[in-house]
């Protein structure tokens, strides 16, 4: 059976694809955005057969220099024909498209929005200073009009040109009384939000959430009983082992906060000689914390936070694993600050 379809640099009149669409029945994904030549299940263009009636998958790649604004015409259309013909997207991935380019689509993203309903898997991608232009509240209004999604991912870039831009409020999407029973995956990349406004989203889902990916997030202080208090991580991570129980746990890339924790997280790339063996990766740090919030056991980082920097790193390195000596390898840096 036919299940994917890799569309590239396509041209088509609207007629053409809304007819295109109807001969598809079974179409239930749409995925639009760079690399998905690369996924292995991936079959080649075949032009004749491009719109088969067992296609349940389409996997879009724009053509790199077709410009923006052809790219959101790409996507709008395809959104655009799946509306009109009705269909009942179960899945939409949605990676590196320029949203501000939306404002000329404002009637597609009313029809977006509309057709969540039956979304199932919704994954999206926005880079640069884009984050910063009003993209959150359009995604925030398609994800609270799905009520039944199991997999929410959503990235917002917060560097271009390795300087930072403002990261977007996690409270502009998340409103709190949202709530997605079945929600069992969420990738959170490039947000700001308080200690105990990212808890209660989690709480919210502790029946169902069984994966949870966390990058690029700055803790902001919050007020409490007329006092004001620094959001902490290790208040998190405590938190995601006591109330959650989570299958999968991945921290990623900056984990900030606006008092002493202040660090970078790597995936683990450790260097070695031919004919010796690599450091395992479940033995760095980062996978000690990901491992305790999955597991339990140990509790791998030091508890006080209100010391000062100096003597949290002094503390971190003493909870880092210990490794064979035989091995050659470089510094654990799984888990480190940026100054280090």
């Amino acid at each position: 059976m036919l299940h994917q379809r890799l569309l590239q640099r396509f041209n088509i009149e609207e007629d053409e694809l809304d007819n295109a669409f109807r001969k598809l029945p079974q179409l239930e994904e749409i995925c639009f955005g760079p690399g998905f030549r690369y996924l292995p299940h991936t079959v080649k263009p075949i032009t004749p057969e491009l719109f088969s009636p067992l296609g349940r998958e389409m996997l879009v790649e724009p053509g790199h220099y077709d410009g923006l604004n052809y790219h959101v015409g790409q996507f709008t259309a395809m959104m655009a024909a799946a509306h009109k013909t009705k269909k009942r997207l179960k899945v939409i991935r949605a990676l590196d498209l320029p949203w501000k380019a939306f404002e000329q689509h404002l009637e597609v993203l009313a029809m977006m929005t509309a057709d969540m309903r039956y979304c199932e898997h919704f994954a999206v991608k926005v880079s640069g200073t884009e984050a910063l232009k009003g993209a959150e509240v359009q995604i925030s209004s398609m994800i609270q009009n799905a009520p039944d999604l199991q997999t929410i991912e959503l990235k917002f870039l917060t560097r271009v040109y390795e300087r930072p831009v403002k990261a977007v409020e996690l409270s502009r999407l998340f409103i709190y009384q949202v709530h997605w029973p079945n929600l069992k995956s969420l990738l959170l990349q490039g947000f700001s939000t308080s200690e105990v406004h990212l808890k209660e989203i989690l709480a919210a889902h502790a029946a169902s959430l069984q994966s949870l990916e966390i990058s690029q997030i700055n803790l902001k202080s919050y007020e409490s009983k007329g006092k004001v208090h620094h959001s902490s991580w290790v208040k998190i991570i405590l938190f995601l082992r006591e109330s959650l129980n989570l299958h999968k746990m991945r921290f990623l890339d900056s984990l900030t906060n606006e008092g002493n924790e202040n660090w970078r997280v790597r995936e683990p790339v450790i260097a070695y000689d031919s004919g010796t063996p690599p450091v395992r990766e479940d033995l760095t740090f980062k996978s000690r914390v990901e491992r305790y919030v999955v597991e339990g056991g140990e509790f791998p980082l030091p508890w006080p936070t209100e010391i000062e920097d100096s003597r949290w790193r002094d503390l971190l390195l003493e909870f880092r694993p210990k490794l064979d000596e035989t091995w050659e390898f470089h510094d654990d840096v799984s888990w480190f600050w940026p100054y280090e």
